[in-house]
Order: structure tokens, then sequence, then C-alpha cells
């Protein structure tokens, strides 16, 4: 585990520890809207860095399916884990320390998605409410392996990637009628992990692994929860990582029963 994830992990935890702990000074009713199940789509399409000194740059794209089942504390406070699947596209990484230079041209690579996120209400003035909420997601490549084409031998590459994000910032929404809540965030997001990479040639073999870091450490997004019957709640949210003269996109979709 990389000091950024323990660090994630330790924040997410400190926010979320103050709520845990006055909820055990208080008597609180079990409600029937206290328990929340949601399920999201997520694709981000961010630039990141890799090679020597993170001098290459790349994109990479992740498809998200992800299940948060959570517990709201109290009103506005909710604590929820990501559990869930997920494709990311590496290509145009290139590994120029195997025996036979290879560029990444394979398409997505599945594997699991785990974390947790916390929001906490902070403030309600009228009908708008602000609130703090974190995010710690980390992706675990499944190993694939491929043949290497071109070659008058036979030759594969096996892949083993892994990558973890950190997302935290304020959120302010507003009620604007009974069932529509729209909301802004402004977050610190930053993403880091590595690619690691195999290639075995009849007698020659390889090894590289590259780190890689996201480009922009910054998202701004809008969004909007709509209550299309009782107790549940439809989100969709767009967002941008600016940076230079080039953004990274994404867009989450989802839903959210509350039992």
């Amino acid at each position: 585990m990389t000091k950024k994830t323990i660090l994630s992990v330790i924040i997410i935890l400190a926010v979320a520890m103050p709520p845990l702990a006055e909820a055990q000074f208080h008597d609180y009713k079990f409600t029937t809207r206290q328990i929340r199940l949601g399920i999201e789509g997520e694709f981000i399409d961010r630039m990141i860095t890799w090679g020597e000194d993170q001098s290459e740059m790349s994109s990479l794209k992740s498809y998200l399916f992800l299940c948060k089942p959570g517990y709201e504390i109290r009103e506005g406070t909710t604590i929820r884990a990501i559990l869930g699947y997920s494709l990311s596209n590496f290509n145009e990484m290139v590994f120029k320390e195997l025996p036979f230079s290879l560029e990444l041209n394979t398409g997505n690579i599945d594997g699991l998605a785990l974390g947790g996120e916390v929001m906490i209400k902070i403030i309600k003035i009228s009908r708008f409410t602000l609130s703090a909420r974190g995010q710690f997601i980390c992706y675990i490549g499944f190993k694939e392996q491929w043949d290497i084409p071109d070659l008058n031998v036979e030759g594969t590459a096996t892949g083993n990637p892994s990558w973890s994000c950190f997302t935290a910032g304020p959120k302010i929404s507003y009620q604007a009628t009974e069932y529509l809540r729209p909301y802004i965030t402004i977050n610190y997001d930053t993403l880091w992990g590595k690619v690691k990479m195999k290639e075995e040639i009849e007698e020659l073999t390889g090894e590289q692994e590259m780190k890689i870091e996201s480009k922009s450490n910054f998202n701004f997004s809008v969004g909007t929860l709509y209550e299309i019957i009782d107790r549940l709640d439809l989100k969709i949210e767009a967002f941008i990582l600016p940076f230079e003269d080039n953004v990274g996109l994404g867009i989450a979709l989802g839903a959210i029963y509350s039992f």
C-alpha cells in the first residue's frame, strides 16, 4: 500500500469519525430511510504522466460500474462502501526496457473497483446546503496476456495494472423544488498507480514497472438529484479536469434508493 493510499484512507476516516462519534451520544431512532443503496455508472477520460521523470503523457479512459451501499448517520451525513467493476484503457503507454519495445494497444483491461466515500452536511441556509464529501477508489486490474504480433517466433506480453483515486471538496446544493436538487462541487482530485509489464519471447524475458500519475489534480462538477418516485432519486453529474491547454472529462449516472 503506497503512502498516498494510506493518506487518502486516513483523510476519509478523519472526516467520517466525528459524526460517527457524535451518533454514539444521541438516541437516534432507526428509520427506513437511513439505509441507502446506490448504483452508478461512470466514465472518466483524464491525462496521465508516465516514463522517465514522468515526462510522457497519454490518456487514461476508465469505465466504472459501482454498487454503493450506505448508511445515513444523521440528516445529510452518509457513509458508503464502494464495490464494483471497472474497465481501464492504458493505450499509448510505451515500455522501452523490455527485450522488444512494446506500445500498449490492447483496449480495456477489466478489474475490481473498491473503496468508500463520506458526505457530511455542514450548514443549511434557506434552500442552500453546504456539505463536504470525500471519496477513495482503488482499481485492481486483472492480469492479462497478449500475443506479440509481427514476430517470427512466439512471444507474449503480460500486463498487470492498478490505480487509486482520491477526491475531496465542498458541495453546494440547492433545493429548487420538492423533488429537484441541483449541485456544484470543487474538488481536489488526484490519481496514481502503476502498470507492470512482462515480456516472454522464447528464452528472452524482461519486466518493467511504469508508475502513472494524474496530470490534473482538480475537478469541477455540476449535477442534480431528482426524486422520480418516493424514496428513489436519479443522479446525473458531469465534471471537467482542467490543465494547461486541455481538459479531462467525466460523467456519472446513477440511482439511489432509501429503504
